[in-house]
């Protein structure tokens, strides 16, 4: 199942940060992601097999101000 992560889940992702390479203390990541959960604009789910979290992917909704600028030469 795919869902938001909740903050009972913090600790089982410590394991997924280390296989992509990123040590990180648990109470560490804890901080940072309750601190990165506050901002309505960022989310985290979670993929749960049998009550164990087997993943995880963070999306930011992000606004982006595209300018066109064209100069002709007189």
């Amino acid at each position: 199942m795919i869902r938001e992560v909740q903050s009972a889940d913090f600790c089982q992702l410590v394991p997924l940060y280390e296989q992509l390479g990123y040590p990180v203390d648990e109470l560490e990541l804890i901080n940072r992601l309750e601190q990165l959960l506050l901002h309505e604009d960022y989310h985290l789910l979670v993929i749960e097999s049998s009550g164990e979290i087997k993943g995880f992917l963070g999306y930011a909704k992000m606004y982006f101000l595209s300018i066109l600028v064209f100069i002709s030469e007189y």
